[in-house]
């Protein structure tokens, strides 16, 4: 949606690390278009973080923004662990990355034959989205995208 930059930095990091969850309102007008402007057939798959992260912050920021913004979405991914926060690696480091995420399976059915559309906060590399998709693709969606707040 945004390119990420300085400001977006400065942003998401008092967002994220900071726990302002007041932030998530800035974009609610922006993200509810866009998911409006999508339909309502696709299954809206949040990027988990991980328990730590969730313990340290309290919240997950793709689940705040979507719920902020009045979006449904399905918990589909869930994040078994995470080596470290993704900001503090470097390019090579995060391609690098084991698949941190597994599928709450009671979604198999949800998902087959349906558009389905990723969303994470931020798209640095890419692989985060990657992983994910590696678990959607076998259950069969008609589509796959992603949205991020921040490129």
């Amino acid at each position: 949606m945004y390119a990420y930059n300085e400001f977006a930095s400065q942003i998401i990091e008092q967002f994220k690390f900071t726990g302002d969850c007041a932030i998530a309102e800035l974009f609610v007008k922006e993200v509810r278009e866009y998911f409006r402007k999508i339909g309502q057939k696709s299954v809206i798959i949040p990027i988990p973080v991980s328990r730590e992260s969730y313990s340290t912050r309290g919240f997950n920021q793709t689940e705040l923004l979507l719920a902020v913004s009045g979006v449904t979405y399905n918990p589909v991914l869930v994040n078994r662990y995470q080596c470290g926060r993704q900001s503090k690696k470097n390019r090579k480091q995060r391609l690098e990355s084991p698949q941190p995420f597994e599928i709450d399976s009671c979604y198999d059915k949800l998902i087959r034959g349906k558009p389905v559309v990723l969303v994470d906060d931020i798209y640095t590399t890419g692989r985060t989205i990657y992983h994910a998709l590696d678990l959607i693709l076998p259950m069969e969606p008609s589509s796959i995208r992603s949205f991020s707040l921040f490129r």
